[in-house]
């Protein structure tokens, strides 16, 4: 079956990933489409309100989220996410830490090089390098994913997953 038979026969998943003040109200807007709605974030708060029936978006009333119950699903599990891209043909790849991923990107060798042309501003380099990489900054609050086709290389600093 064609992804546009599984769109006109609403039976084509739908997978949003962050479940914020674009997330949720676009994973709401499916579901009440008539889609299957699988919906993912790092905040496991956000996922026990939504299972609860409670919106923590404005744009959201909590009689939206009982109107979807059945149809949206919502989990920290991005597994499941690997599972269902791999049942689908696709792959995703990662996740990393955005930190992992800036550094196989080579964030170090880039730092170097431009503290080394800019010597003035080597400490703020630094500072900058740090902050975008350390577990204890910046470096953990993201994660990164990607998606590929199955015939498609692994994306810079990510491995596949499925």
């Amino acid at each position: 079956m064609s992804i546009e038979d599984r769109i006109a026969g609403k039976t084509a998943r739908v997978g949003v990933i962050g479940l914020g003040y674009v997330g949720l109200p676009l994973a709401v807007t499916a579901a009440r489409a008539g889609f299957p709605v699988a919906g993912f974030d790092v905040d496991p708060t956000k996922i026990t309100r939504i299972d609860r029936g409670e919106s923590y978006i404005e744009a959201v009333a909590p009689d939206e989220l009982a109107a979807v119950r059945g149809r949206f699903t919502a989990t920290t599990d991005f597994a499941a996410l690997a599972e269902v891209a791999q049942r689908e043909g696709v792959r995703m790849l990662g996740s990393a830490t955005q930190g992992e991923w800036l550094t196989a990107l080579g964030i170090d060798a880039r730092a170097a090089a431009l503290a080394k042309v800019s010597p003035g501003r080597a400490e703020e380099i630094e500072v900058a390098r740090a902050r975008l990489t350390a577990p204890d900054q910046m470096g953990e609050l993201f994660k990164v994913i990607a998606f590929a086709r199955s015939d498609w290389p692994d994306g810079a600093g990510l491995k596949t997953s499925g």
